[in-house]
């Protein structure tokens, strides 16, 4: 019996809406991929300067070994990092190297 791996699709961030200064932490963007197998997937959240290892993945089996993953970016804001750039990069034993998403954030004052 032969076994292949198969890589993740191209990582797609959605934003969650439009993150305000100062309000209490929030779910700012979701990351999701699909199409892997093996299930084991890391995931890291780069903001600005910042960066986070996700600690909750939601991989879901979709059979025919293949499966889906969603990491939320949860993070409170502030107006300094308005414009700085979120990154949700995803390695995966299939991948060579990381691939990632990334999208530009808009902060709104209170």
């Amino acid at each position: 019996m032969c076994i292949s791996l198969e890589q993740p699709q191209q990582p797609f961030i959605t934003l969650l809406g439009t993150p305000i200064e100062d309000r209490n932490v929030t779910a700012i963007a979701r990351c999701t991929t699909s199409g892997f197998w093996p299930a084991s997937i890391n995931v890291v959240w780069t903001f600005g300067e910042y960066t986070e290892q996700a600690t909750t993945l939601n991989v879901t089996d979709l059979g025919n070994h293949s499966f889906s993953l969603t990491s939320d970016f949860v993070s409170s804001v502030n107006r300094s990092q308005n414009g700085k750039t979120l990154t949700c990069n995803v390695t995966h034993v299939s991948l060579t190297s990381p691939t990632s998403a990334s999208v530009p954030i808009t902060v709104l004052c209170k």
